[in-house]
């Protein structure tokens, strides 16, 4: 609690701005092969679908949890 005293709103704002910016590569992402999958018939390849899927939400995850061990990692050098 210590590290981020005084510092919660530019910690939540940054965490905000990375999850908008990355939920909106993954809609994208997933928008693109979702339109390709469309193209191979009518009901599309649900395996290619939901693998991507999966890949952009670990992704995301996985982009989240950096920023917030490098954020931690900033604050507790400037503490």
């Amino acid at each position: 609690w210590e590290m981020t005293r005084g510092q919660g709103w530019k910690c939540a704002i940054l965490l905000l701005i990375v999850l908008l910016v990355a939920q909106i590569i993954m809609a994208v992402v997933n928008l693109v092969v979702g339109t390709i999958c469309l193209a191979a018939g009518p009901e599309g390849v649900p395996l290619v679908e939901h693998f991507f899927a999966a890949l952009t939400g670990t992704a995301l995850g996985v982009t989240v949890l950096a920023v917030e061990a490098a954020l931690y990692r900033h604050l507790q050098v400037k503490h």
